[in-house]
């Protein structure tokens, strides 16, 4: 049987211990995501320092760095010894949630706001009614009357027609 140990961890004797160095690897992303900074950031910074990954290549993306800060083994249980305190797993999930529901805004002159639908300025009386259709809930008659007038329009109304009318 395999099992997958998060960084952090060795196992010995089919008991899981603390890996001192990517224990101290584990804290430094928590620690730094607390100081605000981004999940890229301690991706670009794990790679500039060559520290290896999981995988023990120093391949690190923003994926790696976000699946460590949401393992709940870090906080241990009785498999695994604590690396982070409760407190401090709680402290990340609170801003990675916070975070998630913010929109960024893509810079500081520039405000996007979202088009206000213009006034009808059409003189047709059939586009206004168009307008109308489009902005009332279907009914099943509605629907029918649709059915029906783009059936009566099609090629297949007037091939049908024309084969009657061949008799």
């Amino acid at each position: 049987m395999q099992i997958h140990i998060p960084m952090g961890y060795e196992m010995k004797d089919g008991k899981v211990y603390v890996n001192k160095p990517q224990g101290e690897v584990v804290i430094h992303i928590y620690r730094e995501y607390i100081n605000g900074k981004s999940l890229l950031h301690i991706a670009k910074n794990l790679k500039e320092k060559q520290i290896p990954n999981p995988n023990g290549n120093i391949n690190w993306t923003h994926g790696s760095v976000a699946k460590i800060l949401e393992n709940k083994k870090y906080m241990g249980d009785d498999f695994y010894p604590q690396i982070i305190a409760c407190e401090t797993f709680e402290t990340v999930q609170t801003l990675r949630n916070n975070s998630k529901s913010k929109p960024k805004k893509v810079s500081k002159d520039i405000d996007i706001e979202y088009p206000i639908k213009p006034k009808n300025i059409y003189l047709s009386q059939e586009v206004k009614s168009l307008d109308r259709l489009i902005e009332t809930t279907p009914t099943k008659e509605l629907i029918y009357k649709r059915a029906e007038k783009i059936y009566l329009e099609s090629n297949i109304y007037n091939i049908e027609r024309s084969k009657t009318n061949d008799c």
